[in-house]
């Protein structure tokens, strides 16, 4: 049985774009090229922001006489990315984007109550670029993120008081990149409100002890075996300043465990714990050395006794609230940094090592690679001015380079989705919050806004991510068709949207009733693509071939016939440009 049509439209009679830009970069992209003559010829905002999302807000003001069909395109496809030595902070710890899965939890900011949640990627964007990126380095920050991508920061107010001096910002939001050059910015890099969770025991011993034991252990211990039994040993000299303290939580662990301490002038050991010892040697190779995932999801209270452990055992203190600590496991420093941004300190991660020379708590690596973790409760909400930074720059011993500006770069770039918008990032052992990047949801709410105030005209939207319909499912009206981009059921990896299956999938879970499906460029197909389309049950579908000679992987005229034939009989149809296969010819 065909599907019933509901309600009947007439043609289109307008087209209309309040949001213009689009970063999918289809391989058949003809508006890419139409943008660029428009930019030429002095259009907005395509002279402003080319091809890049943009908000032309005066288009709101644009109006339609009743019983118009206005088509709208662009709601949803833009993406933004940052580039491959970027890394993402999980539940797990610190990964290249390139190695996060939809199984990971995300580190993500709610702006709305100022806490940080773990969220699974929706998506994951991945694509090659080739161009100019934009890149922000000081001694807090380092980015290198594609021009159109969303920073999560905080723009100096020119409107109040005080401006010209940094004392006034405005509140935090996300700002394209490419619109913050050549301005007064401040990004945010602290871990606000961690909670974590709280336990009484850890193998039998008072969790506090235990945290400052393995605090500790981490940072100077190892398992050795001596005539066949485990001894657990944490050097220490019995002249440091934290030999008693070391020596009370080992004692501590010890009894709990009903086994023996043996105390010497250079360490403490715990002898015969067998059980204790398999737990700790997981952990016991220098170069690969590391903090359970267990441990470093643990309250803020709990992580820093681990914590001032550490760095008793290995590391500094210096004037003021500057930590430093020491390893020659990267992983291990990277932990480090994560426990000590939860328990509300900065911290960036540097190789190198105590005086770039390569030492631990004091003892020399021997030329292995050494990681220093500085460590501050300062400077959580960095300023970043291009002018200032030259000057703070020139002051600065370590040569660290500090640029605001463009960066040629050829690679992949990466991305993720998650509901917040706002992921926690670091590059070269930077932290800081920052955004992923496609269209604003309030630009997309004004846009309804304006929809709804015209209940006698009917609108059209049209995307490649209809995912995003899903937020705004709500806030539609009676006269709006939501239509989709479905050129095949095969993934021809032609552009950086969502593959078709997606795409499919996101319009079937769509409770709208006025759907509309574009089938152009059609691509060659499957016999499933068929069954798609009166899955999705759109009120309107468009077939057309490519018109800009591209050479796709087009189906042979005969099979788009039998296509055209099946959808007749089961929606309202509208065939555009149908041909032979350019190969037929």
């Amino acid at each position: 049985m065909g599907i019933l049509r509901r309600r009947v439209f007439g043609e289109i009679t307008d087209s209309w774009n309040p949001i213009t830009g689009c970063l999918h970069m289809c391989s058949y992209c003809w508006a890419r090229n139409y943008a660029r003559r428009l930019a030429s010829m002095g259009v907005e905002p395509y002279k402003t922001h080319a091809f890049n999302p943009a908000f032309a807000e005066w288009r709101l003001r644009q109006k339609f006489p009743d019983g118009r069909f206005v088509f709208v395109s662009d709601m949803g496809d833009m993406w933004g990315c940052y580039d491959e030595e970027t890394e993402v902070l999980t539940y797990g710890g610190w990964k290249r984007f390139s190695e996060v899965t939809y199984d990971d939890l995300v580190a993500c900011l709610d702006p709305s109550n100022n806490r940080v949640i773990y969220c699974k990627p929706a998506r994951i964007v991945k694509y090659w670029y080739e161009g100019r990126m934009i890149r922000i380095k000081s001694n807090s920050i380092d980015l290198l993120v594609t021009p159109d991508h969303n920073l999560y920061v905080a723009l100096e107010d020119a409107s109040r008081e005080g401006w010209g001096q940094g004392l006034e910002f405005r509140d935090f939001s996300l700002v394209r990149a490419e619109d913050c050059l050549e301005k007064r910015l401040r990004f945010r890099r602290d871990f606000p409100n961690w909670e974590g969770c709280e336990i009484d025991k850890f193998a039998g011993v008072p969790i506090d002890a235990f945290m400052k034991f393995l605090g500790y252990y981490l940072a100077r211990g190892k398992v050795l075996l001596v005539d066949g039994e485990p001894r657990i040993r944490v050097s220490q000299k019995n002249t440091s300043p934290h030999y008693k303290d070391t020596l009370e939580a080992m004692r501590t662990v010890a009894e709990n465990r009903g086994k023996n301490i043996c105390v010497h002038e250079d360490g403490i050991e715990i002898n015969g714990d067998q059980e204790l010892a398999e737990f700790l040697q997981k952990l016991d190779h220098e170069d690969r050395r590391y903090i359970p995932t267990e441990f470093k999801n643990l309250s803020k209270r709990l992580l820093s006794i681990m914590l001032e452990a550490y760095i008793s055992g290995s590391g500094q203190r210096e004037s003021g609230t500057c930590k430093r600590a020491y390893t020659t496991s990267k992983r291990l420093a990277d932990d480090i940094q994560e426990i000590a941004l939860k328990c509300g300190y900065v911290a960036i991660v540097k190789a190198g090592g105590k005086e770039r020379s390569g030492y631990i708590g004091g003892n020399a690596a021997k030329g292995r690679d050494c990681y220093e973790v500085v460590i501050t409760g300062r400077n959580r909400m960095p300023e970043v001015d291009y002018a200032r930074s030259i000057r703070v720059a020139n002051k600065l011993s370590d040569g660290t380079k500090c640029y605001i500006g463009y960066e040629n770069y050829e690679g992949y770039v990466y991305c993720l989705e998650v509901p917040t918008h706002i992921i926690y990032v670091r590059r070269n052992g930077r932290p800081v919050w920052c955004g992923n990047s496609w269209v604003p949801g309030e630009w997309i709410e004004k846009v309804l806004r304006y929809v709804r105030s015209r209940p006698k005209v009917n609108f059209l939207f049209l995307t490649k991510n209809p995912k995003r319909y899903l937020e705004f499912e709500d806030k539609l009206s009676d006269n709006v068709v939501l239509g989709v981009t479905l050129e095949t059921n095969r993934d021809y990896k032609l552009s950086r949207a969502p593959t078709p299956r997606e795409r499919y999938e996101a319009m079937i879970r769509l409770g709208w009733m006025w759907k509309a499906v574009v089938i152009e460029p059609i691509l060659d197909f499957d016999e499933e693509f068929i069954d798609w389309i009166y899955n999705i049950s759109p009120e309107i579908v468009y077939v057309g071939y490519d018109n800009y000679g591209n050479n796709l992987p087009e189906p042979k005229l005969e099979k788009t016939k039998i296509l055209l034939e099946a959808l007749e009989s089961i929606t309202d149809l509208r065939p555009k440009t149908i041909r032979k296969a350019w190969y037929e010819k």
